[in-house]
């Protein structure tokens, strides 16, 4: 135990170990979301028109979105393949901590695949109320209030001041 911090020293072969892990979960991670920005600019391309008559059209900030999770994402890969140290402690996450991660993510896939069904405001409602909920354990009233205002906030935005429609769902919904 050192005296300053209090902390137990780890073995140097446990801490070159945990720094291992810790770089392939970060790779795994960055290609997650290289894979995820480049779907994005994918399904931006092939169905959102990026302007409408000299206007901003519905694709360009899910392409402008999609262009920065390539970038960094590409430069994190990119960093990890060089063996270049991940930046902070290189412990292994808890599981805790890597429960919290797969639960976003699996909402967040999920809430990928409910956009076109259910439409993107009520797809984005029910995410942020959801991650709130579950993995962030706030309250049921904080968590719909903050889905609530954070939907409609998007929604007057978009919709109202910039004139631009958000998909709609096949059920009709926005």
């Amino acid at each position: 135990m050192t005296e300053e911090s209090g902390a137990i020293d780890t073995p140097p072969e446990q801490s070159a170990r945990d720094a291992r892990i810790h770089r392939r979960l970060d790779l795994a991670v960055a290609l997650f979301f290289l894979v995820l920005g480049l779907i994005v600019l994918q399904q931006v391309w092939t169905e959102l028109p990026l302007m409408r008559m000299r206007q901003v059209g519905p694709g360009m900030l899910p392409f402008g979105v999609g262009c920065i999770l390539v970038a960094m994402s590409s430069m994190l890969v990119w960093q990890n393949l060089r063996g270049e140290a991940p930046a902070g402690d290189p412990s292994i996450p808890t599981l805790l901590e890597g429960s919290r991660v797969v639960a976003v993510v699996v909402m967040l896939v999920a809430a990928i695949g409910l956009a076109p069904v259910l439409g993107t405001l009520v797809t984005l409602g029910l995410f942020i109320f959801l991650e709130l909920r579950m993995v962030e354990r706030r309250s049921p009233l904080l968590s719909v209030a903050t889905a609530v205002l954070i939907t409609l906030f998007i929604y007057i935005t978009f919709e109202a001041l910039l004139g631009v429609a958000l998909p709609a769902g096949v059920l009709g919904l926005r």
